[in-house]
Formats: C-alpha cells, structure tokens, sequence
C-alpha cells in the first residue's frame, strides 16, 4: 500500500479500522478517540504499510512547517502502543528502527476487500456551514447553527431509548435502565477544559429528564476523568447498564464532536456519531453549543418542554465558567462564581439558567463552610434569584431545585415541599433535589422516608462524599446510628479531608456516648477544617460530657472573641455554652437559630443531640414555633 492510496478508504489492520474520511479510529464496536497529531502519526504508519518511516520523514509529515523536537514523535509513538495493546516484548504493529524511524509492520487491508456486513456504521450528521448562512445572521443564528452539530448526541441517546426497545432486545439480557455520561475527552488545549466539562454537564443534566432512566450525577462521572479503567469496570463501579463516551475536537477552523454508547453489560455498540463542520467563530461554538442541545432535546423528549432561548455567546460563556467554579466550592472561587452571574444576568435579564445558577451560588455562600455571607441574607438573595428563573422558565428543576433548599432553611415548610417535588418531577435523577428533600423529611418527622430519599441520592450519584454524607446524617435522625458511623466511615474511605463527614462521626459518637472518640475525630477535624466554629461547638459539648467544662469555656470565650470581627452561628455558640453547663446561654443561642433562620434551624424538633432538653418549657415552646414555621414575604414566595 503507498501513500497514493485514495482518501475516504477505510484501513483495517488486527481488530482495528482506521477510517481516514472521517479521522477514526475503531477498536472492535468502540471508538477510541485520539488527539489530533497521534491520529495523524497512526494514519502516516499506516499508509506507508512495510516501508520504515524516518523521523525525519513522520516530523515532517505530521507537524509540516513546524519545528518540533523528536520527544513530540516518541510520546506519539508510545501512546499509539499502548492503545494498540503492545507489549515491550515485540512489535505487532509498529517496529522500531533504532536510530532511523518506524515502520507499521502488521497487514493492512482496505473495508472493500472485506466482508463489511457486521460492521455497525457510523452516522455522520452535518450542520449548514457558517458560510451557508446569510451575511446578516450575526451570532444568534450562529448558535443555532452550531447547535444542530450536537443536537443528535443527546437526541440520539434519547431517541435510542425511547424507540430502539426492539434493538435492545434481540442484543441485550434486559432493557438499559440506566446510563453514565463520562466525562467528553478534551482534544483540544488545556484552555478548553471548561468547555468539554461544561457540555458534559448539560448532557447528564439533559438525560436526566427522561423519568424512566437513571442517570448518574455529573459528581460520580468526573472521577472518572482521565481514568485507564476498562468501561465494564467503570459501568460496575457506578452500578449502570450503558455508558456514553466521547470527545470533542477544535482544530483550526474545523470542530469534531464524536460520542458513542455501549451497553456494559455485554460490550455491545448501540450507537454512535460523529460531527466534523467548519466554523468561523471557535467561541461562539464554545459558549453556546451545550445551550442548543438542551432546547432542542427538551423538545424531543419532554412533554412540557416548550421553552426555547437564544442568549448572547458571552453571557453563556460566563455562566459556563461559574458552574466550573462552584464545583471547587471554595469561598474564593464561590465569590468569582458569583460575581460572573451577576454579570450574566446583567447582561441578559431574560436569560433563566444565569439566575438558576446564581440562586445555587447565593445558597453556597451561605453555607456553614463558605460562610462567605450570613445565611439569611444570603438565602434572601437566593430566593429572589430562583423566583426570577422560574418566571422566566417555568419548567426549570435547577430553579425549583435552589428555591426548595432556601425555602426549607427558612422554614417555609409548604413551599419547600412544594418546589422540591416539582424539581424532582421535572428532573428525577436531580441528585441535590433528593438530598435536600431527604432534609425536609426529616425536619417533619418522616424519618424512614427521609433515609429512603437519601439512598436514592447515593444510587444516583455512588462515587459522592456528599450524597453519602447525607445518606449518614439521615441514619443518624433515624437512630441508627450502627449504619450511620458505617457509612460515615465509608465517606471517610473515599476522601479523607471531607470535614463535615469527620464532624458528624464526632457527633454521633456524642450522642452514643463514645466520647473519647467523639473528641478525638472533632479535634482531627478541628484541624483539618482551620477551626470552623460549628466544630468547635461540637467539640465543646463532647468537652462538657466528658466532664471537663472548662475546656469547653475556653471554646466559648474564643467564638466570643471572634464574633466581633466574623460571623459565627449561633447554632455553634448554643452547642458551646451547652458544654460549658451555662443552659440559659444555650437556650437562647438557640432561640437566636430559630430567629435568624440559622442552618441548623430545621433540625431543633429532631436531632437527638437535644434529647437532654426535652421537658424544659423554653425549649419545648421553642420546638412549637419551629414546626409551625414561618412564611417568608409574600414577595418572595412562588405560589
């Protein structure tokens, strides 16, 4: 075979096929994506089939008018090995020449000297080309031009599982019931990064409104970013039936998104596409293309998703850029995340998701370890923000979602059920839903349904502290506290520096007496957690247990001190003097959680860490005025 060999031919060589039309490589029924210049070094080895390359000659061929150094060819060179199943032992495909260069020395043979019948094809969609549009489009119209490139990846999906159940059949044991979106590999620079998570959300966020299927949370993926482990092994890890991998692609002035579904369970190809189209404006793609998915594939599969939208390409950007950010949850990066939104939103005031986002941001940064603003005021924002978004959206989980949280920290008992249930109804694999519907539970009393709720949130999203964290402290309202230490631990297992996990182990063991515990795993995360006052708080009342108050003194006197110049809860200053043996101080600490709405608010009628107040007027007074709740203004309900 020479290097005359006309393009568009596909090459097959072992269990590989590598279509030169489309830039693909095929291992078996599964893509294997590859970053451009590896691909152009496989295609260059290929096409010279038995004659040795010289360094010179691949350099040459594969960085043309550039100056690389021959490290560049080598890492080429081991990555291609390393997805060909090479060993060190010999070469089955690429033999090296020491000194001199390579050559591919396995037979290479074209599709049409094969028999192609069993080889599934690959769907190419193609969208109109920029310059195909009118003079005058501008970039809205570019968005929707763009948008019909990714449209079929989500659609695709959707269409498969709504109509293809025959197919499925006759290739699978049972229906897929479940899938996992891995993380879409970035093949472009680092710069991109972003971008390829970004889509990748909005995939997951996307196919979690078909209410039939269960899809695993954007937390649980990400792990796998990356990842060398096989897809059956990662299909176990998460306990689904498919998995949805691909890449995306942005060279020069073309873009190419490829994606592909297997079904784990018996590594069968059910689907795949791949986009390749010339573009005038990398950004405009970028920003907008996740955004056109959603809208179009809403349409395609949901019965009440009407709303279509159009947003300026850098009010998108900046919401894209803000949801990476709140993913760190750090004060700094949720205060950067913020001030994007609140950028967007200016920009585009009809734009739904931009306030959805920033209702989350607002609810983030009142939380007990961002502490980046007192929570009340911070919820009052939150709340203003998601009751824009679902003006503008009505059929938003995201919106719903934020406003259900911040209405039941602010004890609106009926509009935190209610949006929440709407949020879940919307979205059902809406993972923060369910966690902070399990929270409402238990704040009434439905204790068993509340730990049901939080293990539906670890099914949906396996491989989070967080889900599993609430799964725990759902346990622990339910008194079983043997399962909650159990998974406590387990969270522990999985991230060692998860604070809230080590602070709630502390407080079980309080409760359960097992106070020398207690106080070893609160001091652990006193020091990892850069002494937040909810711990200190803690670590005071096991103090006090213990029988040393004037430990516990000391705590008081130093959250005190720290008060004048930063905000500290009122529910850790409670917990403080209620170690010191000061009860009239502790009773009126929480009395002030009750009143300034404090995170700790909704669980005063149920945690058993307040057992021994029971019987104590004010408290049981107290304990009334908590399960009545409060209606927020008028202004800021969402009827």
């Amino acid at each position: 075979m020479t290097d005359s060999s006309p393009l568009g031919k596909v090459l097959m060589f072992g269990r590989f096929r590598l279509d030169r039309g489309q830039r693909l490589l095929w291992a078996g029924e599964q893509i294997q994506p590859l970053e451009p210049k590896v691909f152009d070094t496989l295609l260059a080895l290929v096409e010279a089939q038995g004659r040795l390359m010289s360094k010179e000659e691949l350099l040459a061929r594969v960085w043309p008018d550039t100056f690389v150094e021959e490290g560049s060819l080598a890492r080429n060179i081991s990555t291609l090995r390393k997805l060909l199943g090479e060993g060190t032992d010999r070469a089955r495909f690429i033999e090296t020449i020491p000194r001199r260069g390579y050559r591919f020395v396995a037979e290479v043979r074209t599709a049409d000297e094969l028999d192609t019948s069993a080889v599934p094809p690959l769907e190419t969609a193609r969208a109109p080309l920029l310059s195909e549009m009118p003079a005058h489009a501008g970039a809205r119209a570019r968005v929707w031009a763009w948008g019909a490139i990714l449209l079929a990846v989500a659609t695709g999906v959707g269409t498969w599982y709504l109509t293809a159940s025959h197919a499925r059949a006759s290739r699978a044991a049972a229906p897929v019931r479940s899938i996992a979106v891995l993380p879409l590999r970035n093949l472009s620079d680092e710069s991109q990064e972003y971008f390829s998570d970004g889509i990748t959300e909005e995939l997951i966020t996307t196919l979690a409104q078909i209410r039939t299927l269960r899809v695993i949370s954007r937390t649980s993926i990400m792990r796998y970013k990356h990842s060398e482990r096989s897809l059956q092994e990662i299909a176990r890890d998460l306990g689904v039936d498919a998995v949805l991998e691909g890449s995306i692609q942005l060279t020069g002035d073309r873009v190419r998104v490829t994606a592909q579904l297997i079904d784990a369970r018996t590594d069968t190809h059910l689907w795949a596409r791949t986009y390749d189209e010339r573009f005038a404006d990398a950004f405009t793609l970028q920003s907008n293309v996740a955004m056109a998915i959603a809208d179009q594939v809403q349409v395609r599969l949901s019965p009440d998703g009407t709303n279509s939208r159009s947003v300026d390409s850098a009010v998108y950007d900046q919401v894209l850029r803000a949801r990476f950010l709140l993913n760190r949850s750090t004060r700094t990066d949720v205060l950067k995340a913020i001030e994007l939104l609140e950028g967007a939103v200016a920009k585009d005031a009809s734009y739904a998701p931009g306030y959805a986002a920033l209702a989350a941001a607002y609810n983030r940064f009142g939380s007990v370890f961002v502490a980046g603003a007192p929570p009340a005021s911070a919820r009052l924002s939150a709340v203003r923000a998601a009751a824009h978004a679902i003006e503008l959206d009505p059929n938003s989980a995201d919106a719903y979602a934020a406003l259900g949280a911040t209405s039941l920290r602010e004890l609106d008992w009926a509009q935190a059920s209610s949006a929440l249930q709407k949020a879940i109804a919307l979205c059902p694999s809406c993972v923060q839903a369910h966690v902070s519907y399990s929270s409402y539970l238990v704040s009434r009393g439905e204790f068993a349904k509340a730990v049901e709720e939080a293990r539906l949130s670890v099914a949906l999203d396996p491989m989070s502290v967080e889900a599993r964290h609430n799964l725990a402290w759902m346990l622990y309202f339910n008194r079983e506290y043997p399962s909650a230490i159990q998974h406590l631990r387990t969270t522990l297992e999985m991230d060692p520096s998860y604070v809230m996990a080590r602070w709630r182990l502390g407080q079980v063991h309080v409760v359960t007496g097992q106070l020398e515990e207690a106080a070893r795993e609160l001091e652990r995360a006193l020091s990892d957690g850069m002494r937040a006052p909810a711990i200190l708080g803690m670590l005071a009342d096991a103090y006090g247990r213990q029988g040393a108050p004037s430990r516990a003194r000391r705590i008081v006197e130093e959250l005190e001190k720290r008060s004048a110049t930063e905000t500290i809860p009122p529910g850790a200053l409670f917990l403080a003097y209620l170690g010191a043996g000061q009860l009239e101080q502790a009773i009126a600490a929480l009395e002030r959680v009750f009143e300034t709405r404090d995170n700790y608010a909704i669980y005063i009628c149920v945690d058993p860490l307040l057992d021994p107040l029971r019987g104590n007027g004010r408290f049981e007074e107290l304990r009334l005025r908590v399960a009545a709740g409060a209606a927020r203004p008028p202004s800021a309900r969402v009827d």
